[in-house]
């Protein structure tokens, strides 16, 4: 088995840099993360572009790659890049429905509500859009209002009427439905909670004003 390594280690030491980045994304693509660390630690190809631009941390969000996601990450990855539409990390794994990676960036300290300059667009709006309701309650568990605004004001809610309203599975919520429902509940539970805080508010002053 060692034989086995060393011998693919100097394979891969001869390779044009090229090459070295398509093995990269080729390990990426498999989400193999043993094969990804290997590269980047022989080669430092954290930094791998693909044809169309993506870096490999953006490639690897935008296919849900969260195990490579998390070894890019740990390799010092630059989150900031964007890809050719001028999306980042975070927007296009919500575009995506990723929420594995979306949490894995969120760890790593990723903006959970940054704007598109792009569209104007949050990530939650995106995730919304995706239709996949573990991405839009990976981003409302970080206290991402559910009513965050888009650029020109509209709300996530808003963005629910572009889903699909038929069932997959009958008696079972539609993708629509889905969405709608855990925009909901959220948006009860934080009206819920300011109104905990506003009553707590309003107790600590009359304890105030009752010493005076």
């Amino acid at each position: 088995m060692m034989m086995k390594t060393a011998l693919l280690l100097v394979a891969l030491v001869h390779q044009s840099d090229a090459q070295i980045q398509k093995d990269v994304l080729k390990a990426i693509k498999k989400d193999n993360a043993a094969l990804v660390t290997m590269n980047v630690k022989t080669f430092g190809q954290v930094e791998s572009v693909a044809e169309d631009g993506d870096t490999a941390l953006l490639f690897a969000c935008r296919i849900g790659a969260y195990r490579s996601v998390k070894v890019l990450l740990k390799f010092g990855a630059d989150t900031s890049k964007a890809d050719a539409s001028g999306l980042t990390v975070m927007h296009i794994a919500a575009a995506s429905g990723a929420a594995r990676v979306m949490q894995a960036l969120l760890t790593a300290g990723v903006d959970a509500n940054s704007i598109s300059e792009t569209d104007g667009l949050r990530p939650l709006h995106r995730a919304v859009l995706s239709g996949n309701s573990d991405a839009v309650k990976t981003l409302l568990n970080t206290d991402v209002p559910s009513d965050t605004p888009t650029a020109d004001g509209r709300i996530p809610m808003d963005f629910t009427a572009e889903l699909s309203d038929v069932a997959a599975v009958k008696r079972t919520p539609s993708p629509r439905g889905f969405i709608v429902d855990v925009l909901k509940k959220y948006s009860r539970a934080s009206g819920m909670a300011s109104g905990a805080k506003a009553e707590a508010k309003g107790e600590d002053k009359g304890e105030v004003k009752a010493e005076l």
